[in-house]
């Protein structure tokens, strides 16, 4: 039984010539004897088929075809992996006078029982593995159901076994921290494609390395299939500006109408109402915020909650503007009514627009539009209760410092919206006469803000605030 194909593929050292499996019964005639299972160095016999006269050119091409294919069955990482534990093994037998070829299963169950304190389970795994194969490559007799085998392994495993780790799932809101750390370099656009691509297919990290350009590719829709109006959207449709709403229309909001469920004469009690509905965009969580206690302490909480609801960010205009002029630029030139001249004027307004809006936000911040007194339009404002630093805020709202900050300190990606005072709270438990209860509804970008609750409990140790997310 040849060895050779195993020294080709995994380079395990040999004497020049064609290592062959000897002494299995007999020795060969023409050497000495040698001990059972040991690997002699012997003269490379001639393959069958070399030189062969009856073999036509496109035979002898196809042999070799097929042996080419043969050295490439294993990725050289595999053959590395198996080489080692391999070595590892015959090492091993040769240091406490075993036979290592072919394998005896005492032997093979003694070799585990000596890796039960130095390696892991996975490694005893895959050492044993690495046995089997080359055995089943060199045509010898292997059956790792033996009970000499079997009988060590499961001991191992059960003395040593652990359940595998298993990594947690990229949330939505993950995956915005992590595309948001991606600049607009050539680097920062190759690495927001592999992540956008990576979610959107879940992808394995293997399957998301070998991918083409030619891979990815946009299906052509017929006109039949395509939504009205979409081609002619404008450009400034799809970029997110950093206000959501208007500040100068959040001084005077005008309720939704609560949604009330209809009665039911038995079953369950129908949900409470939302004061208002889910803002536009994905993966929105709407929380319950209900705080208890003394009702001083409420009263005191409720009137320091109170804030303009906006984050007064320091934003760059310029990078603005171009960043929406690339964005502009870029689309083809079939679906762009603009020039060149036309995009860049179009940017410039962009950025007159977010920078006007900027100043409203930030004369909110302080006072009111008329300038007497602070804006008091939401009643649970986190940047009023743990203020950003100056030098968070002047990072904007996608710098890799600010979300990390932001999730540090309120556990959330973004701000609240949609902020309200819920009507006729439930504390959840019978509360002594001096006390009261404040509830608050609002929604957040899929995150919760554990964070922002754990660093307001100890500033009001006689306050006991409830958080709860509620998907449904």
């Amino acid at each position: 039984m040849r060895l050779s194909r195993v020294v080709e593929l995994i380079g395990l050292p040999c004497a020049p010539g064609s290592a062959t499996v000897v002494g299995m019964t007999d020795p060969p005639a023409d050497t000495a004897p040698v001990p059972r299972g040991d690997l002699v160095a012997v003269a490379a016999s001639t393959p069958a088929h070399a030189g062969d006269p009856r073999l036509s050119a496109a035979g002898q091409a196809a042999l070799d075809a097929a042996q080419a294919l043969g050295r490439k069955a294993a990725a050289p990482a595999t053959l590395r992996a198996t080489k080692a534990d391999w070595s590892h093994y015959t090492a091993w037998c040769a240091a406490h006078g075993f036979v290592p070829v072919p394998a005896e299963p005492v032997t093979v169950g003694a070799y585990l029982a000596s890796l039960a304190q130095t390696h892991a389970p996975a490694t005893v795994r895959r050492r044993l593995a690495a046995i089997g194969k080359m055995h089943r490559f060199n045509d010898l007799p292997w059956n790792a159901g033996r009970r000499d085998i079997a009988g060590p392994l499961g001991g191992l495993l059960r003395e040593r076994g652990r359940p595998a780790r298993k990594a947690a799932a990229l949330t939505l809101a993950m995956l915005r921290r992590l595309v948001a750390t991606c600049d607009g370099s050539n680097r920062g656009r190759r690495d927001r494609a592999l992540l956008l691509i990576g979610f959107a297919a879940a992808l394995r990290r293997s399957e998301l390395v070998a991918l083409r350009v030619e891979d990815v590719a946009l299906p052509a829709r017929r006109p039949a299939e395509r939504e009205p109006g979409r081609d002619d959207r404008p450009v400034t449709a799809v970029v997110r500006t950093p206000w959501e709403v208007d500040p100068a229309l959040a001084v005077a909001p005008t309720p939704l109408p609560p949604v009330v469920a209809d009665p039911k004469p038995r079953g369950r009690r129908p949900a409470p109402s939302r004061q208002g509905a889910a803002p536009a965009g994905p993966a929105w969580l709407y929380h319950h915020l209900t705080v208890t206690g003394p009702a001083a302490a409420t009263g005191d909480f409720a009137a320091a909650a109170r804030g303009p609801g906006v984050t007064p960010w320091r934003l760059d205009g310029a990078a603005l503007e171009e960043d929406v002029f690339n964005l502009a630029v870029a689309q083809p030139p079939e679906r762009r009514a603009l020039d060149v001249a036309g995009c860049r004027i179009l940017a410039r307004q962009f950025r007159d627009r977010v920078e006007a809006r900027q100043a409203r936000a930030v004369a909110l911040v302080g006072r009111d539009r008329t300038g007497a007194a602070a804006s008091q339009v939401c009643p649970f404002d986190l940047h009023t209760l743990l203020p950003m630093p100056d030098a968070i805020l002047r990072q904007g709202p996608t710098h890799p410092a600010a979300l990390a900050w932001l999730a540090a300190h309120w556990g959330v990606g973004d701000g609240l919206r949609h902020v309200a005072e819920r009507p006729n709270p439930r504390p959840g438990r019978r509360l002594p006469l001096d006390h009261a209860v404040i509830g608050y509804g609002f929604f957040t970008g899929g995150d919760t803000p554990d964070a922002a609750i754990a660093a307001l409990a100890p500033r009001w140790p006689a306050l006991r605030l409830a958080l709860q997310p509620r998907p449904d």
